[in-house]
């Protein structure tokens, strides 16, 4: 989650006119774009543009040589996974968005708890709707221009209506989530503002549960992972109002990871970075950078779980749009 704009830098970026075509670029300016930033994997450093399954230099020796085509490990301990209490869902997708006007990254981290393994990751850099060439060109320059990856993001940067189509087609991909029925559809089109909590269908078993998610656009068996209330509470829902489209279901409930530091350690938890400090990790990646931050928000997760804590939802969005917090004690 952004916390602030960085000032531009003095570099150029590549023209965005005729709504910011992609372009593929040159070897010399890729290599550059993602030698600036990116965050080492043994040797070589991360290529952003494999991330987002966009790299078509694999042939390269000179691109592979440098730059990683996976992801480092998370080191975890088989005998950390018997320290782990049961958790209330199977799997848990760590999302951290990038950008204060509109959304400019979207990376998601999927956490397996019983294992404490990362098991896939999602990642795309998304193009804002409603800003114009000239203020998107700064905007991308301010935020990643100083971190160097501003050439990526306009190589790769897509809509944020085809980006959820992407990720829709991801989570199906693994179990998590399938498309709402009609029926289920005319149901909360019709429903009544009554104030009935997200999570309501639980109440019955896991197995209502399930079904009842299966048909209503809901996670299956899986939560959202944030570092704070921001990235789904407020720009979730504010940029589906600039792509002109409704709030996806699935985006109703989230656990914000401050909230359970909070109850778990009885201390205050004012952000990432110092909750890596509290739990002796240290910083991985480049700070707001989406998917760096996302993996590092996974590593006080997994030793946060291995420490005894439960991830619990503690926000819901409710049918009439009301936010709902459902912990009494929350991080400042």
């Amino acid at each position: 989650m952004t916390m602030g704009e960085h000032e531009s830098d003095s570099s150029g970026a590549p023209s965005t006119s005729g709504g910011h075509k992609q372009t593929a670029p040159v070897d010399s300016v890729r290599e550059a774009a993602v030698e600036a930033v990116a965050p080492k994997v043994g040797t070589k450093r991360l290529c952003y543009y494999w991330t987002q399954g966009k790299c078509d230099q694999g042939w390269n020796a000179n691109h592979t040589d440098q730059h990683a085509h996976k992801y480092p490990e998370l080191p975890v301990r088989p005998a950390d996974w018997r320290r782990v209490r049961p958790q209330p869902f199977d799997k848990y997708l760590i999302l951290d968005l990038e950008g204060r006007v509109e959304i400019l990254e979207f990376p998601v981290v999927l956490l397996d708890p019983k294992t404490l393994k990362v098991l896939d990751r999602f990642h795309r850099f998304v193009c804002p709707v409603k800003m114009s060439d000239e203020y998107i060109t700064q905007y991308v320059k301010g935020k990643y221009g100083l971190m160097g990856i501003h050439r990526v993001w306009f190589d790769t940067a897509i809509p944020f209506t085809q980006v959820l189509d992407e990720f829709e087609v991801w989570l199906e991909g693994h179990g998590l989530w399938r498309p709402p029925t009609n029926e289920s559809a005319q149901q909360t089109s019709g429903a009544e503002n009554d104030g009935s909590t997200a999570t309501s269908d639980k109440d019955q078993g896991p197995e209502a549960a399930n079904e009842a998610a299966s048909t209503s656009g809901k996670l299956q068996n899986a939560a959202f992972v944030t570092c704070g209330n921001w990235d789904i509470k407020t720009k979730i829902a504010e940029q589906c109002v600039s792509s002109e489209i409704g709030i996806p279901p699935y985006f109703n409930e989230w656990i914000n990871i401050k909230d359970i530091y909070v109850n778990h350690y009885r201390r205050n938890a004012s952000g990432m970075r110092p909750m890596l400090r509290d739990l002796q990790l240290p910083l991985w990646g480049t700070h707001h950078v989406g998917l760096d931050d996302a993996h590092n928000i996974a590593r006080i997760m997994q030793r946060m779980l291995v420490q005894g804590a439960r991830f619990v939802i503690s926000g819901q969005r409710l049918q009439n749009g009301e936010i709902k917090f459902l912990f009494r004690r929350r991080a400042k």
